[in-house]
Parts: structure tokens; sequence; C-alpha cells
């Protein structure tokens, strides 16, 4: 790209700014620029590169007053303590997305350490969850704006060096841009855990800050009872304090329209178990693909397509969980990357499906004052499915596998809040041991079940 080309695009973007078109010719100037190698930068001009810091710094401005205009009119029934942060939140949350871009970076170990304008919508997203009952002062919108943050940016982060990272620039950039105080926020209660099936039972259900772990586990609990009285294949689970925080996280992006999930971590992690328990908590259907001797490729479009026409044509909302030990073929992967981006898949339908489709579709045309073409009808169809379909995908992120389908399949992380399952802590491995002594009834004093417990971890940890 010649240097006059540069000063083209970059004088383009700034006589664009301002008008009712600017954003889809932001985004293709934008495209452009990124054609750029980092080679050629020797050879572009001084000032053309200054012009491209200038069109940085207007889309900062921008991203910014968008965000501000939806979070400022959603807060507008809240208390004047809650609105006055709006400014300050947008501020800090875009100067942490740009942040982490720098010092977050993708490397062989961390291939999904990947960002984009996605994961800003989606910590905005979870703020737009909150009610106005439960969040009344700043420092409760600021505990819930942390989690927020946490679930987007934090759960993908596989170390405790990036984790403290996190949690230092979050408070770096919360007293930079607004009033509130880490102190403030997080002397009586550290930790913050947000769910919306406090209620067993609930009409609607609340996006609110689980004020008590105890009560939580039981609620959970009872849950998990309910499934297993359901449930022809019961799970025999124990719901530790880091069980109970994924089958949150879980449970907030299914509560979420285009909710999916990417769960990653070694086999007998729980992924499976616990999204299986977040979807029967979220009241959704679960469907799973059953790989039998003969399953090929025909099988599966039919299975996909059949999950996809109970999402659109039925208007339904649907887990749809896979497992990489599922994969067969490398084209499933393709069909699940084409849902996550679009909610479509070429070719999967038949001319009966696409008659449903139409059957369907046609009042939501009519609601919205549009004519019924085929077009429009498959476009409100597509704008079914991806409101109501969820994908939750678990995948090992150990080998060469992992990462050359993260490069071949974008969605995958891109289209996806990124779950990481770490090894169970201690207390966690002690707790099924207690578990299962206590079922087995084998009348030994508690102090030395207790002790046997605790062996039971060594033996565990020091065989991994």
């Amino acid at each position: 790209m010649h240097n006059h080309q540069l000063k083209f695009y970059a004088n383009g973007l700034m006589t664009v700014v301002g008008t009712t078109e600017r954003l889809w010719k932001l985004e293709r100037l934008l495209m452009l620029s990124l054609l750029l190698p980092v080679v050629l930068l020797e050879v572009v001009e001084t000032k053309s590169l200054l012009d491209f810091i200038a069109i940085s710094t207007q889309l900062t401005t921008l991203i910014c007053q968008i965000f501000s205009t939806i979070l400022r009119n959603f807060l507008i029934p809240f208390d004047d303590d809650v609105q006055k942060h709006t400014e300050g939140m947008v501020k800090a949350t875009v100067d942490i997305y740009s942040v982490i871009l720098d010092f977050l970076r993708p490397t062989p170990t961390k291939p999904h350490y990947v960002f984009n304008m996605r994961d800003i919508s989606k910590v905005f997203q979870g703020l737009l969850m909150i009610d106005k009952r439960r969040v009344t002062t700043g420092v409760g919108l600021g505990r819930v704006w942390v989690h927020e943050i946490n679930r987007v940016f934090g759960d993908r982060l596989i170390s405790t060096e990036d984790q403290v990272w996190l949690r230092d620039t979050i408070q770096e950039k919360m007293e930079k841009f607004t009033d509130l105080r880490h102190e403030e926020m997080f002397t009586e209660k550290p930790e913050i855990i947000m769910s919306d099936f406090m209620i067993i039972g609930a009409d609607q259900r609340v996006y609110e800050e689980v004020s008590n772990m105890t009560e939580l586990q039981n609620i959970v609990e009872e849950y998990l009872g309910e499934y297993n009285a359901e449930s022809k294949q019961p799970m025999e689970l124990v719901m530790f304090k880091d069980a109970l925080l994924h089958v949150s996280k879980i449970a907030r992006v299914l509560r979420q329209p285009s909710g999916n999930a990417l769960l990653l971590g070694v086999g007998g992690s729980g992924r499976q178990s616990l999204t299986k328990l977040a979807t029967f908590i979220s009241a959704f259907k679960l469907y799973q693909i059953e790989i039998a001797k003969g399953y090929g490729m025909n099988e599966w479009r039919e299975n996909l397509k059949e999950c996809l026409l109970y999402a659109g044509v039925g208007n339904k909302p649907i887990v749809f969980l896979f497992n990489d030990v599922q994969i067969i073929n490398e084209s499933m992967l393709e069909d699940i990357n084409g849902v996550l981006n679009s909610g479509d898949v070429p070719n999967i339908y038949a001319p009966e499906d696409l008659d449903a489709i139409a059957a369907a579709c046609k009042a939501d045309c009519v609601k919205k004052r549009i004519p019924p073409t085929k077009l429009n009808l498959f476009a409100q169809y597509l704008i079914r499915v991806k409101s109501n379909i969820h994908v939750c995908l678990c995948m090992s992120p150990l080998g060469d596998a992992f990462r050359g389908r993260l490069r071949k399949f974008p969605s995958i992380c891109n289209c996806c809040t990124i779950d990481w399952f770490m090894e169970w802590p201690d207390e966690a491995l002690q707790s099924v041991a207690a578990r299962f002594m206590s079922s087995s009834d084998l009348k030994i004093d508690a102090d030395v079940e207790a002790k046997l417990c605790v062996y039971f971890q060594y033996i565990h940890q020091s065989i991994e």
C-alpha cells in the first residue's frame, strides 16, 4: 500500500466521520488499513502514520459515544448515583480493551488470547441485564461492571500472572475514570458472583449478585436433584466452589441472546456435566449428537438442521453441546463456524424446510413492515436462529490441533465467551473424597476420615 493510498484512506475517514454512513465506511477503511504489513512500515511516510493515529483516536471516541448512549439510556430509571458513572465506565472499558490488546497477545501456549470489538459489546450486554431493584448505588454498579469485565476477559486467562495483571489493570482504570475506589467496593465482599436463578420457579428471573455462597450451593444442588429425578442419565456431582462458579458462568452466557461458550479444559474437568446442569437451570432444551458406527457427514447435517429448525422455525431456545472428541471430519467445525458467525449453514435445507421457514417467519416480516420476499423471510429466520441457539463447545487446549482449528475457524474464538477450566483446587478434591467416604459408611472416626481425604487429594495430584 503506497503513501498516497494511505493519505487517501486517512483523509477519507476524516471526511466520513459525522455522516450517517460513517459506521460501515469506517469498518471498510479499517479493514483496508490492516492490509499494511509490518515490514512496509519503514517505507511509509511519518505523516501518513500520524494520519492513522488520528484515525485510531477518532475510532476510540466514536466507540465511547456509541456505548455511552446505549448505557445512559438504559440507566435512566436507575438512581442518580448509578447514572453518574456511565461515561467513566465506558471510557474505562475501552481503555482496558486497548491495553489488553497490547499486553495479552496470543502465543503458541495461549492461542485463544484473541480479542475483538465483540468483547466490548459483551461487557455492556452484561451490564444491560441488571435490575434497578437490585443495583441502587454506584458501588453496586461498579461491582457488576468488574464482574462483567472478568467474565469477558478474565475467564480465558490461564496463568496467575495474567489474572493478577488484569485485576490490577481493572483497579487502575476504575479509579482513573470514576470516583469509585477498590477499598469501598471489595473490603466486605471480595468475591463477586452474579446469577439469575436464585429464586426457583420465578416467572421473571432477575440478574443479581449472590450474597451467600452456601445458599447458592443449596439451590444448585436442588436443581441437580431435580435434574437427576427427570434424567435417564443422572449425574453424581459434588458442587464445590469452583463448580458453582462455572455453572454460574455458563448460565450467564445462556441467558444472553446469541450467547455461545467455548469451554477449555482437559477431559474429566466437568465441562459437559456442568453445561448440562446450567442448561437445565436455564430451562432450555439440550441437544447432543450421538456418534455411532457409520455416523458420517450426512447424519451430521441432519442433526444440525434439526437443531437449527428448532431454534428458527420453533423459535425456542436450545443448547447445542459439542465435544472435540466427536469431530470425525473437520468440515463439522466449518459448519459450526458458520452457525456461530451467521446462524446459517450453506445448502443444508430441503425445499420443504424452506417452506416451513417461510410460513413461520412471515409474521415477523409483517410485524416489521417489510415485504415477505424469500430473502427477507430467510433473513428473519436467521435472526431467530442467532437469538435462540446457544453453542457450547468443549475442547481441549492441548496440542497443535486446537491451535490449527482456531486459526482455520476464527468464529470459534471470536463469537464465544471463553471459560478456562483450571485444575481442581485442593478444596474440590477433598470435597469429592469426603462425599464418597460419607456415602460408603466406613464407620471410622471423623479425624481419620479428614486425614484420608487429604491423602486421597495428594495421591490424585501426584500421579497427574
